[in-house]
């Protein structure tokens, strides 16, 4: 949406750089969110609490 908002809605006082910004923002959050949930499911998984994997020694 942030790449394409600017074409949809015109806004004089938001600066040339905000979408941009906001993008990356959005880009860095979201990986952040994954690699978090990542490392808690892998961290479940060691301590016993998640589903064993195939192949997994028990």
């Amino acid at each position: 949406m942030d790449t394409v908002h600017h074409h949809l809605v015109h806004n004089s006082g938001v600066p040339g750089a905000w979408p941009g910004f906001c993008a990356s923002f959005d880009v860095t959050a979201a990986a952040l969110v994954a690699l978090i949930t990542l490392a808690r499911a892998r961290s479940d998984r060691v301590d016993g609490l998640g589903p064993d994997l195939p192949g997994e020694p028990t």
